[in-house]
């Protein structure tokens, strides 16, 4: 999982779009929230990444991200109770140019 900043929209302020990629079978899912803190990344994980692969009938049975302030606290707590694994890895800079791969406009 991910975050990073998406942009202003006119008429609604800056955005920031959460993603997760699953690298294994090339699937990700995305949204736009206007901040981003554990408790955004933590309904992120809760309503949407870990439902999807619920009603596919898989676990996610671990998390990968930058180590981000967003994804300690609550976050971290979610990861334990969902029973996933929280992996962090060293944070470098954006490829957009995967990220357009992977979710196309």
């Amino acid at each position: 999982m991910d975050a990073f900043y998406g942009g202003r929209l006119k008429g609604i302020g800056k955005v920031w779009q959460l993603k997760a990629c699953d690298a294994a079978c090339s699937y990700a899912i995305a949204t736009f929230v206007p901040r981003v803190i554990q408790e955004t990344t933590t309904l992120f994980l809760q309503r949407y990444v870990v439902p999807t692969y619920q009603r596919g009938g898989h676990l996610v049975r671990a998390v990968l991200t930058d180590g981000g302030p967003e994804f300690y606290g609550r976050f971290l707590t979610a990861c334990r109770e969902l029973g996933s694994e929280y992996r962090r890895h060293k944070p470098r800079r954006a490829r957009p140019d995967l990220l357009k791969a992977l979710i196309p406009p």
